[in-house]
């Protein structure tokens, strides 16, 4: 990921965590919206280990699983 894709991805982030706070009964939304976010920034879809990565960098209190992470990006 670029810089700019990284800087672009940071904007998109800081929304959705207050839109979706951590400790929801359910990250679906806000892993829809991240993914969503992701390929608004970068143009591209990427695996769900590569989506658990960029939640780790930029959304570390989010720790959906990867069958969710999988299903949101069909979803997208």
């Amino acid at each position: 990921m670029s810089d700019e894709q990284a800087s672009k991805l940071l904007l998109f982030v800081s929304p959705l965590k207050e839109k979706y706070p951590p400790g929801r009964p359910s990250n679906r939304p806000f892993v829809h919206e991240f993914i969503r976010a992701v390929h608004t920034a970068t143009g591209r879809t990427f695996s769900p280990a590569i989506y658990r990565r960029l939640l780790n960098a930029y959304a570390p209190d989010y720790k959906p699983s990867t069958n969710t992470l999988a299903l949101e990006k069909e979803a997208v």
